[in-house]
């Protein structure tokens, strides 16, 4: 009688525990920590914002950013051919030459040059040079006379290339392999941010399932703590045995382990989230069992992407065939302009000028004095003019070093293509696992949900059993343990089959749609 006594006081201790249990008080926060809290929508940590804060201010979300300004670089380095080159130079000289008829020849000239030149490459193969030079200076003779001369100069320069790049077609194909060499860096860098988001996401689920599991082991905690006391008071007035009280004993102590353990772990991962995403450093003091988190829905979208995506959908959206295919494309253009490469060089040279030199009148006794400006206005209407056309050829007889690049570029342009190849059969086999595996998975979390609940059911009879007397409280014990592992299995299935969602989404390019809309632009201007 006292022993059903006992019994019914512990199930009545366990309903009322489920009753009162609850979190600390958010009022206990700190107050920064409340405030922040108070600007989520609906007061708590989503995945959404956990994800959109990530991408906007995590810092290892804005390393690839400064990433793609490497890709930025890889194009302007060879696109550099085309860019304006602006030379200038002085150049002061002071020539005490023996002459060879003195009478007629100066033997010292006294002066400075300066030179200004402008050149451009153009993708046709054609390059430009103008050139001007303008120089005073003091010519002497032998005879102890010297006068003041002025010379201005402009020539204008032509090269055109014939054969080894045939009006620029080598340069075009090496422009459009850098482009796209770019691009396959900037999918590459997708590719990375989509996955790093996978882990996040993992990351976020993996920190509210150990916040339900350690909730659950809390409450088995409770009750079984509850239990061992009224069975040490009832084993001291004889109604239990010793070695019943010492099973409950050893279970409470494993519960206790279970329940530190998974605690640990989550505030390791809450500890990750709160500095990875920047959140008020307050909330490292707030337990991370108190924070409220909810769970998305991804299911739905996914299971419609399985049924309606073809594999050629994923061609065109994954990042990873992305870029696969730009660096098959950048390899290919990289072959043909270097075949192209290998052939001699033959250039078409002309070149057009124009000169002046006004001199001081010292022979006739005029008193003629040179002035620099006539120079420039005749140079200006091309007065006496020179000019020169000709064809260069270079011959490499061994050419050994564009050998060795031919080589280089075949073996990356027939690696290029093997490693579509591979990835084409990859992302099919992965996209087809990862749709059945996903049906599989919602399969497993209603089969656990069932027997959850079965276990639940089990736990109220063992309950009334227990009450009357008709079991043992170490099989009680046993009974909510299997309820709370099936729980556990349950809950670790409704986050295997939402992370499995994501992935599929991630595969089908819709992730990249997220992570393209909320990652900040890096700006080269920055």
């Amino acid at each position: 009688m006292h022993y059903c006594v006992g019994m019914r006081g512990a199930l009545v201790f366990v309903v009322l525990l489920h009753c009162v249990f609850a979190g600390a008080s958010e009022k206990d926060w700190p107050e920064d920590a409340q405030k922040y809290l108070a600007q989520i929508p609906g007061k708590k940590l989503s995945l959404e914002f956990v994800v959109v804060k990530a991408l906007s201010s995590a810092d290892s979300f804005q390393v690839p950013g400064y990433e793609a300004l490497k890709a930025e670089s890889l194009y302007y380095q060879t696109t550099a051919y085309e860019d304006f080159r602006l030379k200038a130079g002085y150049n002061y000289y002071n020539n005490q030459n023996e002459p060879l008829l003195p009478l007629f020849q100066p033997n010292s000239t006294v002066g400075w040059e300066t030179t200004v030149g402008l050149e451009k490459n153009f993708s046709t193969g054609t390059a430009i040079s103008l050139d001007g030079v303008y120089s005073p200076k003091k010519v002497g003779f032998l005879t102890g006379t010297s006068f003041d001369a002025y010379e201005t100069r402009a020539t204008l320069g032509l090269q055109q290339d014939l054969l080894g790049n045939f009006f620029g077609s080598s340069y075009r194909k090496s422009r459009r392999s850098a482009d796209q060499a770019k691009q396959s860096m900037l999918a590459g860098i997708q590719a990375s941010l989509e996955t790093s988001t996978l882990d996040l996401i993992s990351l976020y689920y993996q920190a509210w399932f150990k916040k339900e599991v350690s909730l659950n082991w809390l409450e088995a905690k409770k009750r079984k703590e509850k239990l061992v006391r009224i069975m040490q008071s009832q084993s001291k007035r004889g109604y239990v045995e010793v070695a019943d009280v010492l099973q409950v004993e050893g279970a409470a102590l494993q519960t206790e382990l279970q329940y530190l353990s998974t605690q640990r772990e989550l505030q390791n991962i809450w500890e990750q989230l709160v500095l990875n995403l920047k959140l008020p450093r307050t909330f490292l003091q707030v337990p991370a069992e108190d924070i409220p988190l909810v769970l998305d829905a991804p299911e739905e979208k996914s299971l419609e992407l399985c049924q309606r995506i073809q594999f050629q959908d994923l061609e065109k959206n994954s990042s990873r065939l992305q870029q696969s295919e730009h660096q098959l494309q950048s390899a290919r253009e990289k072959f043909e302009a270097q075949k192209e490469r290998m052939l001699p060089e033959l250039k078409l040279k002309a070149s057009y000028s124009a000169n002046s030199i006004e001199a001081d009148d010292f022979t006739t006794g005029s008193g003629y004095q040179a002035q620099s400006h006539k120079t420039f206005r005749e140079v200006g209407d091309l007065e006496n003019p020179a000019w020169s056309a000709g064809l260069q050829l270079v011959v490499p007889l061994q050419n050994k070093a564009q050998k060795a690049q031919y080589l280089m570029v075949v073996a990356e342009y027939e690696q290029a293509k093997l490693k579509k190849s591979i990835l084409l059969a990859d992302l099919e086999n992965q996209w087809t696992q990862s749709c059945a595996q996903f049906k599989i998975k919602l399969n497993e979390r209603d089969r656990y949900k069932q027997i959850n609940g079965k276990n639940k059911q089990r736990v109220q009879l063992d309950n009334r059993r227990f009450e009357v007397g008709r079991i043992k409280a170490f099989q009680w014990v046993q009974t909510e343990d299997d309820e709370a592992q099936t729980l556990i299995q349950y809950k670790q299935s409704e986050i295997e089959a939402r992370r499995l969602a994501w992935d599929i989404q991630r595969q089908s390019g819709h992730m990249a749609e997220l992570v393209r809309e909320h990652l900040p632009k890096v700006s080269l201007n920055e």
